[in-house]
């Protein structure tokens, strides 16, 4: 599992990792589509400038749309949602969701959708 850089024309233009100069890891078993190591610390550094105040409601609605995390009608908490293409995941990573659950989601439960996703409620912004 090596990471691989962007193509010339997209480097530079973020940090290394960033959605603008992704590094993405290929061949990773069980893994379809690529991993965009620093979307975890993107999404971190946005919702923290999001909450101080610094970044419009309405550009940081865009960027976590796109991230998988849906505002709920209940105020301060978020839907959480994690593609897993053709429905593919291992016992490890069946795991993870579990830790995870436990972890962040008030309820302590979580869904397995017929959309191949899963889906975490009540997940309040800074724990997204």
């Amino acid at each position: 599992m090596e990471p691989v850089s962007a193509p010339n024309e997209t480097k530079h233009k973020g940090r290394k990792g960033s959605l603008e100069n992704p590094e993405v890891y290929e061949n990773v078993p069980g893994q379809v589509i690529p991993i965009l190591e620093r979307e975890f610390d993107d999404f971190d550094t946005e919702a923290a400038k999001f909450m101080r105040g610094e970044t419009p409601e309405d550009e940081f609605i865009g960027f976590r749309l796109k991230q998988g995390v849906y505002g709920q009608r209940q105020a301060d908490v978020q839907m959480i949602r994690v593609k897993l293409p053709f429905g593919g995941i291992n016992p490890e990573q069946l795991e993870a969701f579990a830790d995870a659950t436990e972890l962040y989601a008030p309820l302590n439960k979580g869904h397995i959708t017929t959309r191949q996703n899963f889906q975490f409620h009540h997940v309040p912004l800074p724990d997204a």
